[in-house]
């Protein structure tokens, strides 16, 4: 097992297990085909767990005699049959079609070893490509979190609706957060910084506890332990001469308990560039917990934050509510108690279908709000 191997969790071998004794057996159901797909394609760790059951790598000599043979020859041996005719080849005009001729039992199990034969050669291409691509990157569905162990001992609490990409290198432990919200304890290692990338901003750390959060409208950092150094296109350049060449990206400077945000817009006023502010620790990571702590914050903002967790998504299709501001903590998956907590307070109204809620004031008989 390679050094970069992770250790699986007893459950998700369990359910490879289950997979492998379902899909080995004489006829495979394609609902049953279709669902352990979705469940293939969920994680990495699925992919590697089913590999490392059914033993396709480190068995391939003994999966090769339970099909009658390697592949090369069960094809030649298919070939050499006369009743055995290329897929595609069309009958020429006016001409009689040849008889359909059933196999003998030798020929039949040949085509059926060759079948099975490309079929598990394709599975195996597919998913060397697949895990070739995905490696290092951890994926969130909607309401799901995920806890990573990196290779260096750090560790990684994914939220919901996230997208992350690892790459360590022997000079740097490069991790770029493509959406969504990381929360990150880094371990110590003075030899390589360990450098987050939130679209044009980058955050550098040697040991601390940080929360990055890549939003539409900018980057979020939060510092929890420690100190980080944030830097990026988007902040203003900072320069000790005039030469324009000698212009680089500001270095801004985290303290445990500050907090920068870095809009997606560069400031144009020099004099007003992103500043560390004091940080409610407590807000930015209530996510952990699975609460949605909120402080005057406007109501659009309120619903892109439950719309990670739950999905049946809320919408607001009346633009003259998107400011409203709401206080409180709330259950991230408990969007009941938000719509009621709406109502009592702003007199808005629901419509409600099986995949969203749209919120809009109420409006009385005569049409007026």
């Amino acid at each position: 097992m390679s050094k970069h191997s992770r250790k699986l969790s007893p459950r998700i071998l369990d359910e490879a297990s289950t997979w492998f004794t379902e899909l080995t057996a004489d006829s495979a159901d394609p609902v049953v085909q279709a669902q352990f797909n979705a469940w293939l394609r969920r994680s990495p760790e699925h992919v590697q767990a089913y590999l490392q059951i059914s033993a396709l790598w480190e068995d391939a000599d003994i999966l090769g005699t339970r099909l009658g043979g390697d592949i090369k020859g069960l094809v030649e041996r298919a070939q050499r049959e006369g009743n055995v005719h290329p897929f595609g080849r069309a009958v020429p005009t006016g001409a009689t079609p040849a008889p359909t001729i059933r196999p003998a039992r030798g020929s039949l199990r040949s085509l059926l070893a060759v079948a099975a034969s490309v079929a598990v050669v394709t599975l195996l291409s597919v998913t060397m490509v697949w895990l070739y691509v995905q490696r290092g990157v951890y994926v969130t569905d909607i309401g799901e979190q995920r806890s990573i162990t990196l290779d260096d001992g750090s560790s990684v609490e994914l939220n919901a609706r996230s997208r992350l990409k690892v790459r360590f290198t022997e000079r740097e432990r490069s991790v770029e957060l493509v959406a969504g919200q990381a929360l990150f304890h880094v371990a110590k290692d003075r030899t390589r910084a360990f450098v987050v990338t939130s679209g044009a901003t980058q955050v550098r750390a040697v040991g601390t506890q940080f929360d990055v959060y890549r939003k539409r409208s900018g980057t979020i950092v939060t510092v929890v332990e420690g100190r980080v150094a944030v830097a990026g296109a988007l902040l203003p350049v900072s320069s000790s001469s005039t030469n324009s060449s000698s212009k680089r990206p500001a270095e801004v400077l985290l303290q445990a308990g500050e907090q920068l945000v870095v809009s997606t817009t560069p400031s144009t006023n020099a004099a007003d560039p992103p500043t560390p502010r004091p940080a409610n620790v407590a807000v930015a990571t209530a996510w952990t917990e699975k609460k949605l702590m909120f402080d005057g914050v406007p109501l659009r903002e309120v619903i892109e934050e439950f719309n990670r967790y739950n999905r049946r998504q809320l919408v607001i299709h009346d633009p003259s509510i998107s400011e409203f501001r709401l206080s409180g903590v709330f259950a991230s998956t408990d969007s009941a108690r938000l719509l009621d907590v709406l109502r009592r307070r702003f007199d808005v109204t629901f419509s409600e279908s099986a995949k969203e809620i749209v919120i809009a004031l109420r409006t009385d008989p005569s049409g007026e709000r």
